[in-house]
């Protein structure tokens, strides 16, 4: 699937079948999974629609009551530091991304 084509709300909606589809895989109520989650019923049903105000920590929740946590690895891939940008660092640790700099235009004025 190209996720690239797909609208954030599309996304979020394959998101919510694909946990609607592991709890019924795993024969468990929407009731059953709310309560080992620790979230609200009406939270779980919010999700597995794909309502976009859902938080994230209510996911990882459901995952993790799931047993599906080991697929955050294929959700979100570690990411590696480039031997290119590795060796462009020099043995420094970068702290943080820094903004792009931007290019002093010419004053055009004839003043």
């Amino acid at each position: 699937m190209n996720y690239y084509n797909l609208t954030d709300k599309a996304i979020v909606n394959e998101i919510g079948e694909r946990l609607k589809t592991a709890r019924i895989n795993r024969n468990m109520s929407q009731d059953t999974l709310a309560e080992k989650s620790g979230i609200s019923l009406r939270t779980l049903q919010n999700i597995e629609s794909g309502n976009t105000s859902s938080k994230i920590s209510n996911i990882i929740a459901i995952m993790r009551t799931l047993e599906m946590l080991d697929q955050l690895d294929n959700f979100i891939p570690t990411q590696l530091v480039s031997p290119i940008a590795l060796a462009e660092m020099k043995g420094k640790q970068r702290q943080r991304a820094s903004k792009q700099k931007k290019t002093k235009k010419q004053d055009e004025s004839e003043w």
